[in-house]
This record gives C-alpha cells, sequence and structure tokens, in this order.
C-alpha cells in the first residue's frame, strides 16, 4: 500500500467558475437569483407542481457542481409519511438521492462532473441536472400530497382507482 498525496491548489488546473455562466443565463432570464459567496448560487425555480429553491454550488477541486432542489412547502407534514416517502423515493431516484436536512427541508441532492473546459458543453450539463432534479422533486411532491389532509377530497371514493392513480403520475407527450 502507498501513500498518494492530494495535489497542491497551485497543481490544480483552475476552470473558469461555471455558476458565472448560469448567473449570466438567470438574470437575461428574468430570474430571481442569489450570489451567496463566489462558488454558491441559489434561485427559485417553478414548476407543474411546485415552486422550489435550487442551489448551486461549484468545487473547484472535484470540477463539479453540487445541485441542491428544496421543497418549500412540506415541513408541515407528518414525519412519518415523509420518512416513508423518502424511502420510498431513494429507491427509484436515478439522478440523485432526498434527505431532510437540518432545518427540516426536503431537499434532492445531485452532483454534475463537469468533464471538458467548454462552457457551453458544462452548462447543458448543469441545466440537464437541474430539469432531472425538478423532476424527481415533482414526483416527490405529488406522492406527498397524496397523503394531506388537505387533498382528502381529490377523487371520491368511487374514483380510486388504479387507472386514475396510473394517469395522474403519467407524463402525457404530443398532442390529444
Amino acid at each position: 500500500m502507498s501513500v498518494v498525496q492530494f495535489p497542491s491548489s497551485s497543481d490544480i488546473t483552475r476552470r473558469e467558475n461555471p455558476l458565472n455562466d448560469m448567473e449570466d443565463l438567470l438574470e437575461s432570464s428574468g430570474y430571481s437569483h442569489n450570489r451567496e459567496t463566489e462558488n454558491r448560487l441559489t434561485f427559485l425555480c417553478e414548476s407543474k407542481q411546485s415552486c422550489y429553491t435550487v442551489i448551486l454550488e461549484w468545487h473547484v477541486e472535484f470540477e463539479a457542481v453540487k445541485l441542491s432542489v428544496i421543497l418549500q412547502d412540506c415541513k408541515d407534514l407528518d414525519e412519518s409519511i415523509i420518512q416513508q416517502a423518502l424511502e420510498t423515493a431513494n429507491q427509484s431516484a436515478w439522478h440523485g438521492f432526498f434527505m431532510r436536512d437540518g432545518v427540516g427541508n426536503i431537499a434532492f441532492k445531485s452532483i454534475v462532473k463537469l468533464v471538458d473546459d467548454c462552457p457551453i458543453a458544462s452548462m447543458g450539463l448543469i441545466e440537464n441536472a437541474v430539469d432531472k432534479g425538478i423532476e424527481e422533486a415533482d414526483r416527490l411532491y405529488i406522492a406527498l400530497s397524496l397523503d394531506s389532509a388537505d387533498n382528502d377530497s381529490m377523487f371520491t371514493d368511487e374514483e380510486w382507482k388504479v387507472e386514475n392513480l396510473a394517469l395522474m403520475f403519467s407524463d402525457p407527450q404530443g398532442n390529444a
């Protein structure tokens, strides 16, 4: 067994911060965002189901961006329901994982490894990761909404059929 020394910060080739390009994109699109530090960018993103806080963190040493998608309005649910939903969601999540943070928020976490120095390719990878994170968060949000007390009247008793639930979770494509 041998010990391998980590490269010093001067040995690491410095890639340009991809959050700079992401911030420019958010500004041009009119999104409300906050650049908390040089390596941390947050913004709000609405989807079909809810509004999420998206946090992007740039890690120079790994040439990777950490993505966090935080669900905004799921703190008031029963803890057992949340734990069951997180366990089930993590079994089927392909692009990251769900967790509870220290203040009780539900967050989807993922890492985007940037593979080359092309800023356009980096932006594409980050945008795809954000899209996939929002899709995963939407699926969890739907599952949590079914168990909340506010949605007891979503279907009448005779409409709780497998077909109705399957339609609700489907993502239709094209025109009908």
